[in-house]
């Protein structure tokens, strides 16, 4: 579980600084399609298109560009990976 939840911060991290360097080729390489893959795994069904657990959609961030036009809520989400509260049990 620790481990899910370091990869998953350390993704978005990664993810969003890719984007805040080049927002024009995010979404076009691997940590995409990574960050993508665990987002879809461990949180779209509480924070995608559906449902938005705490207001937030994942899908709708993934989507806009820069990633860092959102940074704010990015922060809460890492910060909630960071301190346990999600992924939840």
């Amino acid at each position: 579980m620790k481990f899910r939840v370091t990869k998953l911060a350390g993704s978005l991290v990664f993810a969003i600084s890719i984007g805040f360097a080049n927002s024009s080729t995010f979404g076009q390489g691997d940590a995409a399609h990574e960050l993508t893959t665990l987002l879809e795994k461990n949180c779209l069904a509480c924070h995608g298109v559906s449902t938005q657990t705490a207001g937030i959609n994942l899908s709708a961030l993934l989507e806009e560009r820069p990633l860092v036009k959102n940074l704010d809520t990015w922060r809460r989400v890492i910060g909630a990976l960071e301190v346990g509260n999600m992924p939840p049990p």
